[in-house]
């Protein structure tokens, strides 16, 4: 076995990757309507649904959060999927 020395391909995770864009627009909808409960994420894993939460209340979705602070929470569904849920909570 040899080892093939190249660089990875790009992440399809963090900043810039299609994902994070998504969570960006709806983290600035939700904050459009504050104290409002929204379902930002459907018939996810508990590993994906726990990870946005917490970006989302420490503000790596939006790193420059001009908005303020969110909760989230995630809950499991039926059919062992998990969904989040995200609200706007006020400025700093």
């Amino acid at each position: 076995m040899s080892l093939t020395w190249e660089q990875p391909p790009p992440s399809s995770h963090g900043p810039g990757s299609a994902g994070m864009g998504v969570q960006q627009r709806l983290a600035r909808e939700i904050a459009e309507r504050p104290g409002e409960w929204a379902l930002m994420l459907t018939g996810v894993g508990v590993d994906v649904a726990n990870s946005a939460g917490r970006r989302l209340r420490r503000g790596v979705i939006e790193p420059e959060n001009p908005y303020g602070k969110f909760e989230a929470v995630t809950r499991k569904q039926d059919d062992g999927t998990y969904n989040l849920w995200a609200k706007f909570i006020g400025g700093e």
